[in-house]
């Protein structure tokens, strides 16, 4: 199930190498589909499903374990040499080389900088790729993963003057019905527990099915119980029902 951050990642390290180096074949892969709210990063780009028998690296974005590859995970474990780029805390650390520390927003803000230390060509579409993954990470950057060095990305990407409030709008201001609906039903079901520090929400996955939801519908919802005073811990669960 790749959200922004993981299709942001990935799409903006292809461009970025076969900017930077010359003959360098590089196909993007991602199990699970990628629904119309990504559009705006899917419309240059695309997702290979053929995978070639062999691969000289493959590097892994956004996923702190192989098994978060999902069927690709073969095809990782026969690569010679695989390097880890990720930003959560329960990082496996399963590359040759890993890159993986939780002090970033997001896997696209790790990506832009180690791309200015390696000299990577970053252009307009590099930068709003990752300007998406950060966006959408932090859900329009009220995430209290974001930093000094995150709004120090941000302003580096910005200059490439590409239209950010359309972004915004798009991802954040866009809300079809059937997502307010089911939003307003989840935050219905909130249970709170730990001497109310930590808050519980579900979506029954009938629900999905009757409001034709994917799970990139839910990004954001969690988010509100971590709005609620007191809570330092929200967790949103799709149940079987």
């Amino acid at each position: 199930m790749p959200d922004g951050d993981a299709v942001g990642s990935a799409f903006a390290l292809k461009r970025m190498i076969v900017n930077t180096y010359e003959n360098k074949f590089v196909d993007v892969c991602a199990d699970g589909d990628i629904g119309s709210l990504y559009s705006p990063m899917l419309r240059d780009n695309a997702i290979n499903p053929n995978l070639l028998e062999n691969y000289d690296l493959a590097i892994v974005l956004d996923c702190p374990n192989l098994a978060r590859t999902g069927r690709f995970q073969e095809s990782i474990e026969r690569t010679p040499f695989v390097i880890n780029i990720d930003h959560h805390g329960t990082n496996e650390r399963f590359g040759n080389i890993n890159y993986a520390t939780s002090q970033m927003s997001s896997t696209c803000e790790f990506l832009y900088f180690l791309a200015t230390g390696f000299g990577l060509q970053i252009d307009k579409e590099v930068a709003k790729l990752l300007y998406q993954g950060i966006l959408t990470d932090t859900n329009c950057f009220s995430s209290n993963t974001m930093t000094a060095n995150t709004h120090h990305a941000l302003s580096e990407l910005l200059r490439f003057k590409f239209d950010s409030n359309q972004i915004k709008e798009h991802y954040f201001n866009n809300q079809p019905l059937n997502r307010a609906m089911i939003e307003a039903k989840v935050l219905n079901s909130v249970k709170l527990c730990n001497h109310k520090t930590v808050a519980v929400m579900k979506i029954p996955y009938s629900d999905m099915k009757k409001y034709q939801l994917t799970f990139e519908d839910t990004m954001g919802i969690v988010d509100k119980g971590t709005a609620i005073e007191g809570i330092s811990i929200s967790a949103i669960l799709i149940v079987n029902s």
